[in-house]
């Protein structure tokens, strides 16, 4: 399960940040936020130019959570294994 892929590289255009799935934001700072999902996932999200969330807010899938003008790095862990996150978006249902 453990991938070689450290995180996923997103170029953007001045987009916003939306969560991938339900979870609790854990850390929040210096454009770098934290997701912790239900059953051991937690999804970190790099180089956010703008966060919009606190910690200990409860987030949603598809929500708001910040802001990114050139790129955003997104890894996902399970249970602390690094994972692909393409890999995942395959698979995933709508």
């Amino acid at each position: 399960r453990s991938s070689s892929r450290r995180a996923l590289s997103i170029d953007v255009e001045d987009a916003p940040v939306r969560a991938t799935n339900d979870g609790l934001v854990v850390y929040a700072d210096g454009g770098t936020l934290v997701l912790l999902h239900p059953m051991g996932w937690v999804t970190t999200y790099r180089q956010i130019d703008r966060i919009d969330v606190a910690v200990g807010a409860r987030v949603v899938r598809g929500a708001w959570i910040g802001r990114a003008r050139r790129s955003v790095q997104v890894e996902l862990r399970i249970d602390g294994d690094r994972v692909d996150p393409l890999e995942l978006m395959v698979h995933v249902p709508g």
